[in-house]
């Protein structure tokens, strides 16, 4: 049986989700949490939205519940694997709780790709940072 490498983590936000929710999907905020293509224009996140890091990857918004759950799904398209033989997908799941919002984040299955645990480890790192910066910029207002 295959291991699973997906990174899991959590951050409890002193924001509504809505807050919370507008710093996930607006790209003004996007910028300053993740590093978005210079290509990529000022429209909000929606369903079907597409994140292109050229040679690198593609995200697609595949799920968009409004304040509850956003859900990109990944393609690497350097990957000598059909897309449907992984299934690799950003994750963010928010929960209110006692006037704050608790921001739960997912991102794998790296375990079928080639180079996982490389995936896995720059992902760890990626949760570390960005968390900590959601949080920061939801905060801020």
């Amino acid at each position: 049986m295959q291991q699973h490498l997906i990174v899991t983590d959590k951050i409890t936000i002193a924001a509504l989700p809505a807050r919370v929710w507008e710093v996930l999907t607006n790209p003004a905020y996007m910028r300053q949490w993740e590093e978005m293509p210079e290509n990529f224009g000022d429209e909000p996140l929606q369903l079907g939205s597409v994140i292109t890091y050229e040679g690198f990857s593609t995200l697609t918004v595949t799920t968009f519940e409004v304040n509850r759950l956003l859900v990109l799904s990944v393609y690497l398209p350097n990957v000598a694997l059909a897309p449907t033989d992984y299934n690799i997908a950003y994750r963010f799941t928010l929960r209110p709780e006692n006037g704050h919002t608790v921001l739960d984040f997912e991102i794998g299955d790296f375990a079928p790709v080639p180079n996982a645990q490389q995936y896995y480890d720059m992902s760890v790192q990626f949760a570390e940072t960005s968390l900590q910066k959601i949080k920061t910029l939801a905060e801020l207002a």
